[in-house]
């Protein structure tokens, strides 16, 4: 790395730390340009995946809903039990979720134009999970592909 790189990587570090300090919490970052990645603090850590993947669950929403794909309209019984991706179920829990108006519909049944507000205006995990169970998680995958981020 050369002089200038490494001031920069260290300021970076800085004003990052700087940015974090006395939050609760893990935060990750991973800045990256045109030329390629320019600096990361804890890039692999491990996140909650409902969390990183709401804008990509709302993204490929108004993609889908734009394409007419049927999935993206309507209404879904709202539940908080769900498959999980290695085949075993799990169920949400109101306790680690801020969104109570989603759980207020628990038993009957909600928009998916609703729980993609939910999702995002409330960072609903129990509206993300329904919307993921309803779209599919290539939804996310196609509008992840479509920016360039397949691999991300």
């Amino acid at each position: 790395m050369s002089g200038v790189a490494e001031e920069r990587a260290a300021a970076f570090a800085a004003a990052w730390d700087e940015v974090v300090a006395g939050l609760s919490g893990r935060y990750s970052l991973s800045l990256r340009s045109m030329a390629g990645r320019e600096g990361e603090r804890e890039a692999s850590a491990p996140h909650y995946a409902a969390s990183t993947i709401k804008l990509p669950v709302l993204a490929g929403w108004y993609a889908d809903r734009a394409e007419g794909r049927s999935e993206a309209f309507g209404a879904v019984l709202v539940h908080d039990r769900f498959a999980g991706a290695t085949g075993d179920s799990f169920t949400l829990s109101q306790a680690d979720d801020q969104d109570d108006q989603t759980w207020s519909c628990l038993g009957g049944e909600a928009d998916v134009g609703w729980l993609a507000e939910r999702m995002v205006v409330a960072s609903g995990n129990l509206a993300t999970d329904l919307l993921v169970e309803r779209l599919g998680i290539d939804s996310a995958r196609r509008c992840l592909n479509r920016a360039g981020l397949a691999d991300q």
